[in-house]
């Protein structure tokens, strides 16, 4: 009975959702500004998934506002926000309802005072104790809470790749739970530089793989020395934030991608992840990030000129991660198979727009941005559609699919455009194994490729439900046959004796 009759509310929903199709839009968000894609790459309206609750002035006890800031991070364990303020070479710390606590401008080194020269990244441990990239002073800095140092990392030693004379520019950090040390180092683009926890040089992860044309290829062969170590320069990317997740992934964003190679990668729905502005990289330095939405992550699928300037990436739970385009003030936010959820923010001049954002972080289930250019945090709460969305997910997520069902119910409902919702249904039928209801979820969202993989499932538990009897009838056919021949050929025989 519980079988039909999800098999029946398949098709109400399915029913009510070809009743309303004739709309374009979602009707009664309110105004939304938030935005998803459909399957073709046409941008829909949704309700707003996340709503502006406010912005925190960056400023100390003095009021003096922060210059230029380039890092935000957000400690899990005490719920404090750290500011990089660049401009005023320090780091401003915030209290978990964002009052000002203390900044940070002097660190004592034994007998020494250290100062900061533009710092613009810094990584908290889970003890409290702060990484920070001195980016100017060529160093980093490992001190604990009152600033008192405990390490100080200058450019490593044999590093591999770089000459004598590069500058060692750090700019982004982070830590994963051994103790690496992991550095995106300004005009470094052999990937993400890797250190052991004492400072000492291991090697390079996510290196860009750059492609050449045949004649390339033909010509590097005759190319002297320092022909090589020049075309080498010209490599497409070059990383520009990193996180690290809780399990160890580290998340890399690149910017210095070619319009045309993004346009062509959308274009094609090319989701092989070789011109992407976001990386999951394992402890291998491997990208395992999954790209199984309509399109994979690549910012906004439409543009004129300029394509979507990824410029941070933060990770939330049930592998909801959210990135931040500074081109257009835009958050991109995907669920863990590469779905795009939901897009908000926008540029401008209204107390929620952005003028210069310039990193991204969660905090809980909140969303902070951080504004270089107003010296601001914004903060984004979800809305009840965006809670019932991330429920939904995160049912999926943990394989509650009885849950998730009912959830992505209540979305298909509401939104028609939503058509990730109808992929939810889809799969939640799936997992259950109510192929026929799935058909028609995945025929609804025009997902061909899940479709297909649907198809493809019944089609091979038809083959191993029915070929035992297959195989027997078979078999029983060609025993009759063979005996019918012997008894044959024995009554030939007698009756020619």
């Amino acid at each position: 009975f519980v079988r039909y009759l999800k098999y029946l509310s398949a098709l109400l929903i399915i029913a009510l959702m070809l009743f309303q199709v004739t709309a374009a839009a979602y009707e009664g968000n309110g105004g939304s500004t938030s935005y998803t894609y459909d399957e073709n790459g046409n941008d829909v309206s949704i309700p707003d998934a996340y709503t502006f609750k406010k912005s925190v002035d960056i400023t100390d006890s003095e009021g003096v506002r922060a210059s230029d800031p380039h890092g935000l991070v957000v400690s899990e364990e005490t719920g404090k926000t750290y500011v990089v303020d660049t401009g005023n070479n320090r780091i401003l710390v915030f209290s978990d309802d964002f009052s000002y606590e203390k900044a940070l401008s002097e660190f004592k080194n034994g007998g020494e005072t250290l100062q900061l020269n533009q710092p613009e990244g810094m990584f908290v441990y889970k003890n409290g104790d702060l990484l920070i990239a001195d980016t100017q002073n060529n160093r980093i800095i490992k001190c604990n809470a009152d600033g008192n140092v405990k390490q100080v990392i200058e450019r490593p030693e044999n590093m591999t790749g770089v000459s004598d004379s590069e500058v060692f520019l750090p700019v982004k950090l982070a830590v994963d739970s051994i103790g690496r040390i992991y550095v995106v180092a300004r005009n470094i683009n052999r990937g993400i530089i890797q250190l052991d926890s004492q400072g000492k040089f291991m090697g390079y992860i996510g290196s860009p793989q750059v492609q050449y044309d045949i004649m390339t290829i033909i010509l590097r062969r005759f190319y002297t020395e320092a022909q090589q170590a020049k075309s080498e320069q010209f490599v497409p990317t070059e990383y520009n934030n990193i996180c690290m997740d809780g399990e160890d992934f580290l998340w890399a964003t690149i910017s210095s991608l070619d319009a045309e190679d993004i346009e062509n990668t959308i274009k094609s729905k090319d989701k092989s992840g070789s011109v992407t502005p976001v990386k999951k990289l394992n402890t291998m330095g491997t990208d395992v990030l999954k790209r199984n939405g309509f399109y994979a992550p690549m910012g906004d699928l439409e543009f004129d000129e300029e394509p979507s300037r990824i410029i941070g990436v933060s990770t939330s739970d049930n592998g909801v991660y959210s990135m931040l385009d500074q081109q257009n003030g835009h958050v991109f936010t995907y669920d863990d198979n590469g779905n795009l959820l939901f897009v908000f923010g926008k540029l401008g001049n209204e107390k929620s727009s952005f003028q210069t954002p310039a990193d991204i972080r969660y905090k809980g289930d909140q969303i902070l941005v951080l504004d270089s250019g107003l010296g601001k945090i914004f903060v984004f709460s979800p809305s009840s559609y965006g809670e019932l969305v991330l429920e939904a997910v995160a049912s999926q997520y943990n394989g509650d699919y009885e849950e998730a069902y009912g959830l992505w119910s209540q979305l298909a409902s509401q939104n028609t455009n939503f058509k990730y919702a109808f992929v939810g249904l889809g799969n939640a039928m799936l997992e259950q194994g109510e192929y026929d209801a799935a058909l028609k979820y995945f025929k609804y969202a025009e997902d061909t490729e899940r479709y297909s993989d649907t198809v493809e499932i019944i089609r091979k538990q038809n083959v191993q439900k029915y070929f035992p009897a297959i195989m027997v009838t078979v078999i029983v056919i060609a025993v009759v046959i063979l005996l019918y021949h012997i008894i044959r050929r024995f009554v030939r025989y007698y009756k020619g004796s």
